[in-house]
This record gives structure tokens, C-alpha cells and sequence, in this order.
């Protein structure tokens, strides 16, 4: 994953980028260090049970999660599907699955988004919109075209996705260890969420690593997502996983409270930068 997808897993839950996003870049000028070290690429997860948790009634769940995060010259775009199988205690099972696509302005200003989730084979929810912002963090707003049309106010502060989890990446390799923010992801249900971000003491490089997507150091990441309309205290969701410099994730864990999702990377690749030329 980049960050981007799995970091902001919300149609799954999610995920950096999250998704992971499952959830990865803002304008170079915010972040110029992490802008440096950042590898847009495409990875394949395997899903599986988290048998470390309170999995409550889920007994097993399998799927795959593909997650693509282009350089597209003036923006970064992200394309995340999922297809979930979760088996309950009694043996009922639930298919789901969910495409996410996004433009995100390199500046960390502009958004558009397209989303859909199904279950069982119907369409659950689909949304659509775009969004601006006056900086990066900002002030905006939010144009939704689906499920139905309307405007929403963006309070300052506001993030969108891949800028989110560039700056998650740039004060990780500042040392920094907590960061809140606001976040816009184009969610139906949730459209803005509050995270807050611990960022753990960092991981040397491994000096044999041959894959250039695990080269360089990395830090464990953990991301609390809240519901900032309920106040409530405990998150919606958290995901967990080790964050390397380029901003590739091999291994998450996301945990809804009554059950948790491991993703393991199973292929991966970087991606060259996709612009047209003179």
C-alpha cells in the first residue's frame, strides 16, 4: 500500500492509502524530505483473520485487497479494490467488496473521489464528489454529486488523504511521536474523521534489504479513527502497521473492536511516474 490507501480504510472498515486506506503525498513544499524518499507503487494483500483478537462472531475471513498509488506529475491518484469474505459462528456468510479511486492535487488542495461498496453482490452505497481547499491543512468545501447532491463546509484544518499520510511520513522522520488532524475522504457515512496518529522509535535500515520499496528506515504506526459528529471516545476503527520510508506498508493490522483484519503484502512493484510528455 502507500499510506494514502491504508490508512484511510473506510469503505473496508480501510485502507493508506489507508487504505492501509487501507493509506500518500502532499505538495512537495510542505514536505520536502518525505517528497524525496516517497515510491508510488502497486501491491496485492492477502486478508485474513487477526487471531490475536476478540474476534467476537466472525470466524474467518478471507479475500484480497489491490492497491495502485500513481505519480501522475501535477497530482497523485490512488485505485484500491477489495473483495472480503467473512464467516460468521453458525457458517453464514457475508461477501464484500469495494472499489475507491481518487485525484488528489500535488499541492494537497484539490480531491476527487469515486467509491462504491456492495455486499453479497448488491450495492450498498456509492459516492461521488470533489472538494477544495484553500491551503493544505485548510479551509474548504465539498461538492457531492452521489449518493445525492450537496455541499459540506471543510473546517480549517482539514486534510485530504494523501497529504495526510505524507505528513504522517514527514514527522515521522522529523521524530515527532503524535499527531491529530481532521480528514476529508469522500466517506457517505462519515465524510470527515478525526485521527490521531502515534508514531513509535524508529526502525534501522535493513543494509540486505534488496526490495526498494523495504529499503530505508521505517516506523510502527498506529492510526485512531473517531467520529468527531459523536465525540465519542472510543474509535471507530484502528489501524497498525510499520511504515517505511517510501511510504510502502507489507503488513497491517485493522481492528473494528468486534473483529480484526491482518493484510499481508503478497506482491508489490513501484510504479514510474505516469506523465505525458512534451
Amino acid at each position: 500500500m502507500s499510506l494514502c490507501a491504508f490508512a484511510h480504510p473506510r469503505s473496508l472498515s480501510a485502507l493508506w492509502l489507508a487504505p492501509l486506506g487501507g493509506a500518500l503525498v502532499s505538495a512537495a513544499a510542505t514536505a520536502p524530505a518525505a517528497a524525496q524518499t516517497i515510491m508510488p507503487h502497486r501491491a496485492a494483500y492477502e486478508a485474513s483473520l487477526n487471531e490475536e483478537a476478540d474476534n467476537g462472531p466472525v470466524e474467518d475471513v478471507a479475500g484480497r485487497m489491490v492497491f495502485e498509488w500513481q505519480d501522475v506529475c501535477e497530482g497523485w491518484t490512488i485505485a484500491q479494490t477489495y473483495q472480503l469474505t467473512l464467516v460468521y459462528s453458525g457458517g453464514n456468510e457475508t461477501d464484500i467488496s469495494s472499489r475507491y479511486a481518487t485525484y488528489e492535487s500535488r499541492d494537497g488542495t484539490s480531491f476527487t473521489y469515486d467509491m462504491q461498496d456492495r455486499r453479497n453482490g448488491v450495492t450498498e452505497s456509492h459516492g461521488r464528489g470533489s472538494a477544495e481547499l484553500d491551503g493544505s491543512p485548510g479551509a474548504g468545501r465539498a461538492s457531492m454529486r452521489l449518493p445525492e447532491a450537496g455541499e459540506l463546509n471543510l473546517p480549517p484544518g482539514t486534510w485530504f488523504p494523501t497529504a495526510h499520510s505524507l505528513e504522517i511520513l514527514r514527522r515521522a522522520e522529523a521524530g515527532e511521536r503524535i499527531f491529530t488532524a481532521t480528514l476529508f475522504d469522500g466517506s457517505a457515512e462519515i465524510p470527515l474523521t478525526e485521527i490521531t496518529t502515534v508514531i513509535g522509535t524508529e526502525i534501522p535500515a535493513d543494509p540486505e534489504a534488496e526490495d526498494p520499496l523495504r529499503t530505508g528506515p521505517s516506523w510502527p504506526v498506529v492510526l485512531a479513527h473517531f467520529d468527531p459528529a459523536t465525540q465519542d471516545s472510543e474509535p471507530l476503527y484502528e489501524v497498525s502497521f510499520v511504515l517505511f520510508a517510501s511510504g510502502f506498508v507489507d503488513h497491517m493490522v485493522v481492528n473494528y473492536g468486534e473483529f480484526a483484519i491482518d493484510l499481508t503484502a503478497v506482491a508489490s512493484e513501484p510504479l514510474p511516474a505516469d506523465c505525458a510528455e512534451d
